[in-house]
């Protein structure tokens, strides 16, 4: 069966300027900051203090993966968090590419394992250290 994907590219959202990147030793779960930093068209290590202060802010340590912290500072940045269940069910991110404006940039949340994963899409490519478009999608953050 052949997947319809969204066009993919590779992408360390900016990390690269500042930490190594490329080896498996270097992955570090960032998938949140990448996501972001691509989406809002920001730089990395900005991303990345904003988020660690609100996270620290909130709860006292500096974990910015965590949902509340990233909920919060994307709507600060005017984002919306859209649901993507339909029905009972939640479709394959590749599925929601006719959701997509070709203008526009979009942050997925997709089910991987026990946890989540965010991952970019910026003006109709998706961005990202791994190809995760068969994943479940659950959420859809966009600029209204």
């Amino acid at each position: 069966m052949k997947m319809d994907y969204i066009k993919y590219e590779k992408s360390h959202g900016g990390r690269e300027n500042y930490f190594p990147v490329g080896k498996k030793k270097d992955a570090v779960g960032d998938c949140v900051i990448r996501a972001i930093a691509l989406a809002l068209e920001m730089d990395y290590m900005q991303v990345m203090r904003e988020l660690m202060s609100l996270a620290v802010e909130k709860f006292g340590t500096p974990y910015a993966n965590n949902q509340k912290v990233y909920d919060d500072y994307l709507n600060s940045k005017g984002w919306v968090k859209r649901t993507l269940k339909e029905g009972k069910t939640w479709k394959p991110l590749y599925k929601h590419k006719r959701r997509l404006e070709q203008n526009k940039n979009y942050i997925f949340h997709v089910k991987v394992g026990f946890g989540g994963h965010l991952t970019a899409v910026v003006r109709g490519v998706n961005k990202d250290t791994w190809l995760c478009q068969e994943k479940k999608a659950y959420a859809m953050y966009e600029k209204p």
